[in-house]
């Protein structure tokens, strides 16, 4: 850039339209449940329930109900049966209590519990975790907005300096050094004014990541 022309003059422009984050925290803690990990872990807790009541089940009688019905005869009609009835009816009900076995569903039951507990805690501390991630890049966030308008404005008047600084270069009222010096503040404001619009995408990209949904704050940002 420094072996462009003396006179060379320079516009800015904005790169990108750029919207301040103003959804409320409580709204994004709220959205927790759409992360995949703590959606699997809620289906894993669910499973875990539904094995202690089956577990559970066997501190009481299993009960099977039998029904039969058989017809008999001499012919296809099964209705001519001279040494019986033609239609015979039973119901059968078997009841097996293992009370013998307690001992073991005692224990088998506790597991169970204890697998359960281990999950809705590594649940409760997964969903402070995210709540955690979505304040760090929440805060981030607001800084890199707030840099993003500083460094906006820093430049432009890093750009205007640098034309004010070649017109007198051109009257003769300021060296090459100063449109050096010029060019040199020109290009460092540049880099911190794309720098804070990249630190606010990442910051978007975190927290759209804490929550859960990859795509939740693409409309804070739009790139010319």
């Amino acid at each position: 850039m420094l072996n462009e022309p003396i006179d060379k003059t320079h516009t800015f422009d904005q790169v990108a339209d750029v919207v301040n984050l103003k959804t409320p925290l409580d709204s994004l803690y709220a959205q927790t449940d759409n992360r995949p990990d703590i959606k699997a872990l809620s289906f894993a807790i669910n499973k875990a329930k539904a094995q202690v009541g089956m577990v559970e089940s066997s501190y009481y009688p299993q009960v099977q109900l039998k029904a039969n019905y058989n017809r008999n005869g001499q012919n296809l009609d099964m209705n001519n049966n001279p040494y019986a009835d033609n239609s015979i009816y039973s119901l059968n009900i078997i009841a097996n209590w293992d009370i013998f076995d307690w001992g073991k569903t005692k224990n088998d039951v506790q597991a169970a519990k204890l697998q359960q507990i281990a999950l809705e805690n590594e649940l409760a501390n997964l969903k402070t975790q995210s709540k955690t991630q979505i304040l760090n890049a929440y805060d981030q966030a607001e800084v890199a907005y707030h840099n993003i308008s500083v460094s906006q404005t820093a430049l432009k008047e890093a750009n205007e300096n640098y034309k004010l600084t070649n017109e007198r270069y051109l009257n003769q009222l300021a060296t090459s050094t100063d449109i050096l010096d010029a060019r040199t503040l020109l290009t460092q404001s540049e880099s911190n004014y794309y720098g804070a619009i990249y630190g606010y995408c990442i910051a978007l990209e975190n927290l759209a990541n804490a929550v859960g949904k990859s795509d939740e704050f693409d409309y804070l940002i739009r790139f010319k």
